[in-house]
């Protein structure tokens, strides 16, 4: 099954900065409560947003992975207004880009039911790339500075009154079929809300 991105140009003042939860909500709730299945959307980077409709520099978008098939079923979204915890954000018309595999990839935010603690959250991360026959090297990025320097990179995501623990990730030293297998289906849960979506690792470029 092939996948692509979908990316919609988002217009707005300002959004909460954890918004995954409440964009999901928003989302779902003007596509009818019916999400096409095997989609990731990413959360909106950024707080503050430009006011107006012309797009320009600091361009937000709103980044919607899905299968081919399913590209139809998410078009109307284009146009429509999101209210998210009580902000308004528009969508623009979404330019559709292939995946495009890269030997390493990161992850801002995977998370795994039940693991919660670095090295037993890692050790199921090695499991579940087992059980999608993918190869590549798994490592928890750290901390560079801080008094948290050194710890890996542990992340929060609210839902409501419930928080839910998972960490940074990179994968290296992937072949292109492998790479493109975990663009499309990434990892761990709640992919609907951000977590689990990798992007590539570009040469020079700081890990997460």
């Amino acid at each position: 099954m092939h996948h692509v991105e979908l990316s919609f140009p988002v217009f707005g003042r300002e959004l909460p900065k954890d918004h995954a939860y409440a964009l999901y909500s928003a989302i779902s709730k003007l596509l009818d409560n019916h999400l096409p299945e095997g989609i990731a959307i990413s959360s909106i980077g950024g707080r503050t947003f430009w006011s107006g409709t012309t797009p320009g520099a600091g361009e937000r978008h709103l980044r919607i992975r899905t299968p081919v098939e399913s590209i139809g079923q998410l078009l109307p979204l284009a146009g429509q207004f999101l209210e998210i915890e009580g902000a308004e954000i528009g969508l623009g018309t979404p330019r559709i880009y292939a995946l495009q595999p890269c030997a390493n990839l990161k992850s801002r935010f995977v998370t795994i039911k039940g693991f919660t603690e670095p090295q037993p959250f890692l050790d199921a991360v090695r499991r579940q790339l087992d059980r999608l026959e993918i190869s590549g090297q798994a490592s928890l990025p750290v901390i560079k500075s801080g008094a948290r320097k050194g710890e890996a990179c542990r992340r929060i995501l609210k839902i409501k009154e419930k928080r839910v623990v998972g960490y940074s990730l990179i994968i290296q030293h992937l072949s292109d079929a492998d790479s493109y297998h975990l663009l499309a289906v990434g990892l761990g849960g709640r992919r609907h809300m951000g977590c689990g979506i990798f992007v590539p690792i570009r040469d020079g470029e700081d890990r997460p």
